[in-house]
């Protein structure tokens, strides 16, 4: 009988397939790829943990005339909770905006370098289940919600205080080694 729940540390890779959008500026949705590499640090011997990582976290923001993409490299700490068949995890991210592509042909690098903020904040919340396929690996697959409580953009005189509404809903799929005990 394989335990899932004797480890110390695990390591694994994840593969996300979201639709990201921004409820406060637009009603239109896409389709967005990411993924990462994910760390989970077991407390002690119990079914709690903590879990963090670097992820590439794709949002988007459409109007009527052009389309906003934005690139961002997101590093959560979440407070993870295993039950015997699902696990559940909360937590708070920070990302950093690596690269933004618009359609938009009046949007000049002056407006990206003044509107678009390098440093976000949030929340992200999720439940899955993990399942081990040898004594050494598990494979996963996640549902999650991440909301940005800071603002991507701001097309106001004051973008500190501009509502975020990003959000990215989706799934993920992935593989974790385990460090054994």
């Amino acid at each position: 009988m394989i335990i899932n729940n004797n480890y110390h540390f695990k390591i694994g890779l994840k593969f996300t397939s979201d639709r990201a959008g921004n409820s406060a500026l637009s009603s239109e949705e896409q389709h967005q790829f990411g993924g990462g590499v994910q760390f989970i640090y077991q407390i002690k011997k119990s079914r709690n943990s903590i879990e963090s990582g670097i992820y590439d976290l794709p949002r988007v923001l459409l109007d009527n005339y052009s389309s906003y993409y934005f690139h961002n490299m997101m590093i959560p700490i979440n407070y993870r909770y295993d039950s015997k068949v699902l696990y559940y995890f909360i937590g708070v991210f920070a990302d950093y905006n690596v690269q933004m592509d618009t359609s938009d042909p009046n949007y000049t690098i002056w407006q990206t370098l003044n509107y678009v903020r390098k440093f976000n904040f949030g929340i992200n919340l999720g439940v899955g289940i993990e399942k081990p396929i040898n004594k050494y690996f598990n494979i996963l697959v996640e549902t999650r919600c991440i909301f940005n409580e800071s603002s991507l953009i701001g097309f106001r005189r004051d973008p500190i205080f501009e509502p975020s509404g990003f959000y990215n809903l989706g799934f993920a799929i992935g593989v974790n080694y385990k460090f054994l005990n």
